[in-house]
């Protein structure tokens, strides 16, 4: 037992030494042993902003969490404090001047420089990470900004603008600064050397760069954070609407996107409002009308004081703006000298929001920051492709906090201006519909005014607009329309894809230049599945067709680049009557026998026709009565033979009219199997359209305008002289 005592505390002995190397090998090395004050105390020259850390007794908080410092060296730290403020210490320094030196440098959360590149996430537990990657062993796609701007602890509170239309000054909340980190690999290999230095030519582009600052030592650890040392201060940048509520270069600018202006009082920020001694009212400024891809969603959408930090980061606005001479120049001989307007401020808001909206746009992804070697081809706030050469057509450029002004030597002159769209925006007469189009401008009217498409547009005046029923609301900003039959006046709601945009598609033919109505035809226009008669300079809608009235063109312009402009002399509505309406309606007598089979298949419930109940982009055949009756011994007695023989006089995916345009086999509703139809052959020429079916028969479209060429909602009616059968 004795022997077995001694044996073991022999070989406790014996390996105690080597277990104190094991644990000096685990022992914390270096500057880990310190926490991120004391490690920026080791690396010698961060003195002034250590200093600086505890003449504002932070040192304690910056140990408590996790953090990132982009500390500058002593040499930048003075440099830039004699210049900025005559001081030889940072002691000398304003206690806000020490936060923005101090906080301006420091953002939340622990990250290597490599993480950095790689940042696309913000976890929920608040750490950064970046750990995820794709190929190249960096993100590519998503995020981009993310870690290109990086929020910082500096929050400069509220600024003051003036609100003109309240005529008094009015304190927005502007939480946030943010670091540009421009790094070679964080843009996915494609930041170059010449965009850099296009920013800032007095600093060398080395792939790790921090606004005009270059890392000189990355990656130094601390137990509790990551330090990247810099050779430059960088001082907080100016938020976006700051700057150019302060500029004298853009001031022309900035009077006029505050026509759109308007202040969302926040209580939660006045009372919190750091620093103040006093409850003071404290707003959030928008511009009307902003949403996702409005240039001017971001330029002064400022974060109120309530703002959650890992919320709306990946927000940036891109500027190309003209300095006040060149864009006075250009609204003075454009409109205040050629169209009569007294002064520019005369010029109406909705020409002037068309304008400002090519001057800008909200980036998203890894196209955040729209590079100046990007500037040859990119698609401004009006949807409209530009193209600048950064070294011709540039003269300014400046980063700000939440994106960048590339200031032009012209005016980017909107699409709207010069192609068919033209008159909307130079005569006062159409501004109803200019209002209308500008509200759906990136998603459409950028596609009617482009130079690669051709269009033809019909538009009635504000005077047309009221005799047909519809007015606006200055104040409210919308549009009313009052139902003919009932006297109720109901809201046309203006969301995408509503009743607002369908109206004004109905008034657009996209792809076809029509530059003589004298003949007659059918139109297709944007509004899905629906089309125009045209008839001897006489227009008509579906919506027109069901109350029989006509529209007439009373003017065309052909000043557009690329189309022609017709005012007509009312609105042309939508139709809402479905194929149903028209087929089963008892007025209808030549109808009559194909709905008695109709319903004797069980097709009809409800009023409407069940088997093409909601569908669009068809087109219905109803043999005459005449026909039905003289082949009643070739109809179908059992139910589903005749629904069967019912379904080949429905044609699907295609709206025919006798025109000339559509021939050829067509889709039934008739099946052979799935996703295969039984067809028929149309042959079509102006006024002439027959149907072949698959036993050679043939039945030719009674050319009759209260039975054949119905314009009804996404489809058409006609009646035919001859029963037709499939295989």
């Amino acid at each position: 037992m004795k022997r077995k005592v001694y044996m073991i505390l022999f070989l406790f002995l014996y390996l105690l030494p080597g277990c104190r190397d094991d644990m000096d090998h685990y022992k914390i090395p270096g500057t880990l042993s310190d926490r991120l004050v004391g490690a920026m105390e080791k690396q010698g020259d961060l003195t002034q902003f250590v200093k600086a850390v505890d003449l504002l007794e932070m040192r304690e908080d910056l140990e408590k969490s996790s953090y990132t410092a982009f500390p500058p060296t002593d040499d930048a730290v003075l440099k830039y404090i004699q210049e900025a403020y005559s001081a030889s210490d940072v002691s000398e320094l304003e206690k806000e001047e020490l936060k923005k030196l101090v906080m301006g440098h420091i953002v939340r959360n622990s990250m290597s420089w490599n993480q950095i590149r790689r940042l696309n996430i913000f976890p929920n537990d608040g750490g950064y990470w970046g750990d995820e990657v794709g190929e190249g062993g960096y993100r590519q796609e998503i995020g981009i900004n993310w870690g290109f701007k990086l929020p910082t602890l500096y929050q400069p509170g509220t600024y003051e603008v003036m609100d003109e239309k309240a005529g008094k000054k009015r304190k927005i909340s502007n939480m946030l600064t943010y670091l540009p980190v421009l790094d070679y690999e964080r843009f996915s290999g494609l930041l170059e050397e010449d965009d850099y230095t296009f920013f800032f030519p007095d600093t060398k582009f080395v792939g790790r760069n921090v606004l005009d600052a270059t890392a000189i030592r990355a990656d130094q650890k601390s137990l509790n954070g990551m330090i990247h040392v810099i050779d430059k201060v960088i001082p907080p940048l100016k938020h976006a609407e700051e700057y150019l509520s302060k500029s004298d270069r853009y001031s022309l600018f900035y009077r006029l996107i505050n026509r759109f202006a308007e202040y969302e009082f926040n209580s939660r920020a006045t009372v919190i409002e750091p620093g103040s001694s006093v409850v003071d009212s404290v707003f959030v400024k928008t511009y009307q009308g902003s949403k996702i891809q409005d240039p001017l969603e971001w330029l002064a959408k400022d974060k109120p004081l309530d703002y959650t930090y890992d919320e709306d980061r990946a927000t940036f606005c891109i500027l190309l703006l003209p300095d006040d001479v060149t864009l006075e120049t250009y609204l003075n001989e454009n409109f205040v000298h050629e169209n009569g307007y007294a002064s520019i401020d005369d010029i109406p808001d909705e020409v002037i929001k068309v304008l400002v909206y090519g001057f800008g746009y909200n980036p998203t992804g890894t196209s955040s920051w729209t590079r100046p070697s990007q500037l040859d081809n990119f698609v401004n706030g009006n949807g409209q492709v530009v193209s600048l050469d950064k070294d011709n057509d540039i003269n300014f450029t400046k980063m700000l906090n939440n994106g960048v002004i590339y200031g032009t030597k012209e005016v980017i002159v909107p699409n709207t201006y010069t192609a068919v769209t033209r008159p909307l925006i130079f005569d006062k007469r159409y501004s109803y519909m200019l209002r209308i189009a500008q509200k759906f401008s990136y998603k459409i009217t950028s596609l009617v005014a482009s130079p690669d498409m051709t269009a033809t547009l019909f538009v009635p005046s504000n005077d047309a607009f009221v005799r047909s029923g519809y007015r606006y609301d200055e104040e409210e900003r919308k549009y009313y329309y009052t139902d003919p039959e009932s006297g109720d006046e109901y809201e046309l709601d203006d969301r995408e894809g509503g009743p607002l945009e369908q109206l004004y598609r109905t008034h657009i033919m996209l792809g076809e230049d029509h530059t003589d109505l004298s003949g007659e035809m059918y139109l297709k226009t944007m509004a899905t599945g629906d089309y125009l008669r045209v008839k001897a300079n006489t227009i008509q809608s579906g919506g027109n067709f069901q109350s029989s009235e006509v529209t007439t063109v009373l003017k065309v312009d052909k000043s557009g680049s690329n189309g022609t402009f017709y005012e007509i002399d009312a609105v042309l509505d939508r139709p809402t009557f479905a194929p149903s309406k028209y087929v089963l309606n008892p007025n209808k007598d030549e109808y009559s026998e194909f709905v008695k089979l109709l319903d004797r298949a069980g097709y009809i419930r409800g009023g409407v026709i069940t088997k093409i109940n909601g569908a669009k982009n068809i087109t219905v055949l109803v043999p005459s009565n005449e026909a039905i009756r003289a082949n009643l011994d070739k109809i179908p007695e059992s139910v589903n033979d005749l629904r069967k023989f019912l379904d080949y006089y429905f044609i699907r995916d295609a709206v025919v009219f006798t025109d000339g345009k559509v021939s050829g086999p067509l889709d039934t509703y008739s099946q052979i199997a799935r996703n295969e139809y039984n067809t028929l052959t149309a042959q079509n020429a102006p006024g002439n359209l027959t149907f072949t079916d698959a036993k050679d028969n043939t039945a030719r479209v009674v050319v009759d305008p209260r039975y054949s060429n119905i314009l009804a909602s996404g489809a058409t009616v006609h009646l035919i002289d001859n029963l037709l059968f499939a295989k």
